[in-house]
């Protein structure tokens, strides 16, 4: 249903801004680049709104530029969309601290048959040990895609950390018996081992503050200088110390009144790949195309996961994981991509 009611349809944008806000500070004519809402917190902004009005909200629509007021106007000139009931639903998921909503459209625009839909894991509102737990955090998302969509074939897409959920949650359906006839996998990581394992041992926040008290002297009263604290902050990401990061950015934005954006995707990043280092795929059998980069760790990706896709379909392209957030990149791609959503379990 298309809310008609200004009012209402306000009311809903507004209420929905405040809760999303960061800091809990409220204008109506302030752009979302100015009240501290990055990519994350647009997404769940957006699915706010959608949920409490009913209908589809174009993504185009959120810009840095974007204020209540005017995300408000444009909904009540006709923004507001019922849902496609002549597409199917791809449900759509994105890495593992939200990606800016373009990556969202140039994948609609790839799959125009597809009424794509995002779907967010829970973020810091919820306790450590859902974020810090893959399958608990699939099984949130799948009840929220079996309340969109109540019946029918699922389909799911993913991106990187999203595209683990999009596994998890593909095998939960097909457990309860719900036939999912596509998955598409976006440069979906093989799951750490042994290896990666030890490496990030060697890099947790105990042993990254022993390897910067050598380099910085007397580190315990340098933590009280602004150029020092950043200097900590950029080094505990460099070592994926996300947790650490996260402490070290929060204590910093209270001393200084700074907004906590930065902190709490940080913290965001710290959980979820905790997620991922604890989480054991079991295999699935579901028709699936993974779309792998060639750099880095990436590229031993297609091995791991047909030992644990039946009939997994792999295309390969050119280019780096980050690239990967505007599309296919690659023609044969996204044809594949195409005749995977069309076939469903056809697909062989």
């Amino acid at each position: 249903m298309v809310v008609s009611d200004d009012d209402t349809l306000f009311n809903a944008v507004f209420d929905a801004w405040r809760a999303t806000l960061p800091n809990g500070e409220f204008e109506p004519d302030r752009s979302l680049a100015d009240a501290g809402v990055d990519s994350l917190r647009a997404m769940e902004l957006i699915l706010r709104i959608e949920r409490t009005l009913d209908c589809k909200i174009p993504y185009a629509m959120l810009t840095a530029e974007t204020t209540p007021r005017s995300l408000a106007l444009g909904l009540s000139r006709g923004g507001c969309l019922a849902p496609s009931v002549d597409k199917p639903l791809l449900f759509f998921m994105t890495g593992i601290s939200g990606h800016a909503l373009h990556m969202v459209q140039s994948w609609q625009a790839v799959v125009e048959e597809m009424q794509l839909t995002l779907v967010d894991a829970p973020g810091l509102n919820r306790p450590r040990v859902l974020l810090a737990d893959l399958p608990a955090t699939a099984a949130e998302v799948a009840a929220e895609i079996a309340r969109r969509q109540p019946g029918g074939d699922i389909r799911l897409m993913g991106y990187s950390y999203g595209a683990a959920l999009a596994y998890e949650v593909a095998g939960q359906f097909q457990a309860q018996g719900r036939r999912v006839a596509f998955l598409g996998l976006v440069d979906l990581l093989p799951v750490r081992g042994l290896f990666l394992r030890l490496v990030h041992a060697l890099f947790s926040p105990a042993a990254l503050g022993r390897k910067l008290a050598g380099r910085l002297p007397r580190l315990d009263r340098a933590r009280e200088d602004p150029a020092t604290q950043t200097l900590l902050i950029q080094a505990a990401i460099r070592f994926d110390s996300r947790g650490l990061a996260s402490r070290l950015a929060r204590s910093k934005a209270e001393r200084e009144g700074l907004d906590t954006a930065a902190a709490d995707r940080l913290e965001i990043h710290h959980w979820r790949g905790k997620a991922l280092r604890r989480w054991r795929p079991a295999p699935i059998d579901v028709p699936a195309l993974l779309i792998a980069s060639d750099d880095g760790v990436l590229a031993g990706s297609p091995h791991f996961w047909r030992s644990r896709i039946a009939g997994l379909r792999v295309a390969r392209v050119a280019g780096s994981h980050h690239n990967l957030t505007a599309g296919p990149v690659d023609a044969s791609a996204a044809q594949l991509l195409r005749e995977g959503l069309r076939l469903g379990n056809a697909w062989n």
